[in-house]
């Protein structure tokens, strides 16, 4: 009985890292397919799965596999801690620079009151970002650096011709357009 426990649960856990790639590979295909990265990585085998989105995933996976796990999980962390601020710093920003713009929910308070309410939740994302470790800083001003090289090489790629990068237009890349104005009688 042992054993068939073992292995029911090691081939759970293949099932979930196969499910968990697959995902992760249609995101980066779906990326390409909106124009925000090369278009080789929409490419799609016979079999219909984004095979270079899938490599792309795979290696990933398998250079973090090299980290201890604790390390992983307070890069993760730190990592989920800023995109959190930066997604509050974006809502309360455009909630300023660009107040006409069109939004399908409404939140009835000013953007003082949007602030206010954010500030507690803000208070706790820096309280965790403060307890990681010097590694997880290290690990993430790398993946930043090298975000950041990605993305100018991606630019000067796509200008000097060395891959093309489906749509630039807004309609293309998925925003949404604003609804017509309803004639006023």
């Amino acid at each position: 009985m042992k054993a068939w426990t073992a292995a029911g649960a090691a081939a759970c856990n293949l099932a979930l890292y196969q499910a968990g790639t697959s995902s992760h590979a249609r995101r980066v295909a779906g990326m390409a397919e909106r124009g925000h990265l090369p278009e080789i990585f929409a490419e799609r085998g016979r079999h219909g799965a984004p095979t270079y989105a899938l490599a792309i995933s795979a290696s990933i996976s398998l250079g973090v596999g090299f980290f201890p796990f604790m390390e992983i999980l307070e890069m993760m962390n730190l990592m989920a801690c800023v995109v959190i601020l930066v997604e509050y710093a974006a809502f309360v920003r455009l909630r300023v620079s660009r107040p006409d713009l069109h939004r399908p929910y409404r939140i009835p308070i000013g953007t003082l009151g949007c602030a206010a309410m954010l500030l507690p939740a803000a208070f706790f994302v820096l309280l965790l970002m403060a307890l990681a470790t010097w590694q997880s800083y290290a690990a993430f001003g790398v993946t930043v650096a090298v975000g950041g090289l990605l993305n100018h090489l991606q630019s000067a790629g796509g200008r000097r011709g060395w891959w093309r990068i489906r749509g630039d237009d807004l309609a293309y890349a998925g925003v949404p357009e604003p609804p017509p104005e309803s004639p006023r009688e």
